[in-house]
């Protein structure tokens, strides 16, 4: 039977994971900013061929059985699949089988000899498969012969690799004496005990807005993405809305915002980050989350079509 169980447990076994990408709330934000950013009739579709996916995967079980309006639970089911593609990382998990840990990224090479320094962008070969797998599931969730349970993996995979595409780390390789075959996206520059430049990308929105006693996880996505929507109006992205996707290009945008925010000169490697620092991740991060939930609605309208 479907219940909340599954709920609870996707919410609780992020905390203790490693964090490969926005964490949980920032997925789960990405996605209902993309919800609250999108059709009726193309969240139905989106939920349908969600529930349609194998059931192996563990994707129909994300729908909770509770006595919520119908609405409501969709929503959470839809949130909660953008978070799947991490989740299924661990191999004790339902729906281990489908994980693709390339999937995730993609690394353009960039030499910068100290924090604040100039970034020179170097000709190697790209490594990591996000740009090649979006491209193939654009196609795929737009195709209307393919088996819906194909077609419903491949939705949840769209929620969660626009999300990873608009993490700034998640285009990044920074090349230094130090990290000479590049830090794996900030994951090798380290911030203290526990930390790293990826990870404090990862968790801003949990350090900027930390969760209230008792608040339920799905009234904390909603005032997380309220937020981040009011600072980042849709109205202020139409002009880029309405441009031809370019995975390529929303890559290096993201190249872009690391190399001019991820590693300033004030930044000390293995020294705990001064508090400016998430400031200034925040400042630079929040406008990226607004764009991929706005970015993710705009893509589903187009490829579930009317």
């Amino acid at each position: 039977m479907r219940t909340t169980t599954a709920i609870v447990l996707l919410a609780a076994t992020f905390a203790p994971a490693p964090l490969h990408a926005w964490d949980e709330v920032g997925h789960r934000v990405v996605a209902r900013i993309a919800w609250e950013s999108m059709s009726p009739a193309a969240r139905a579709k989106a939920v349908a061929l969600l529930l349609a996916a194998p059931e192996d995967s563990g994707l129909p079980a994300l729908l909770p059985a509770d006595g919520r309006p119908l609405d409501a639970r969709e929503r959470e089911l839809f949130e909660a699949a953008a978070a799947w593609a991490d989740w299924i990382r661990h191999p004790d998990r339902p729906g281990h089988r489908y994980d693709q840990p390339t999937w995730h990224y993609v690394n353009f090479y960039w030499l910068q000899e100290g924090p604040g320094g100039p970034a020179v962008e170097l000709d190697l070969p790209l490594t990591g498969e996000i740009l090649a797998q979006l491209e193939r599931i654009a196609a795929t969730v737009a195709d209307r012969e393919r088996p819906a349970p194909e077609r419903g993996l491949d939705v949840a995979w769209l929620l969660h690799l626009v999300g990873d595409l608009h993490q700034p780390l998640h285009s990044s390789a920074r090349v230094s004496a130090r990290d000479p075959d590049g830090d794996r996206g900030g994951n090798a520059f380290g911030l203290g005990e526990g930390n790293n430049v990826h990870r404090a990308w990862d968790v801003v929105l949990r350090d900027r807005f930390p969760q209230q006693d008792g608040e339920m996880l799905e009234a904390y996505i909603g005032r997380i993405a309220t937020a981040v929507m009011e600072a980042h109006p849709r109205a202020g992205f139409e002009a880029v809305l309405a441009q031809t996707a370019d995975f390529t290009a929303w890559a290096r945008e993201g190249l872009a915002t690391a190399q001019r925010a991820a590693y300033p000169a004030y930044l000390e490697r293995d020294a705990p980050p001064p508090a400016r620092y998430m400031d200034d991740v925040y400042a630079a991060a929040a406008p990226r989350i607004a764009l991929a939930g706005y970015r993710l609605a705009t893509l589903l309208e187009a490829l579930l079509g009317s």
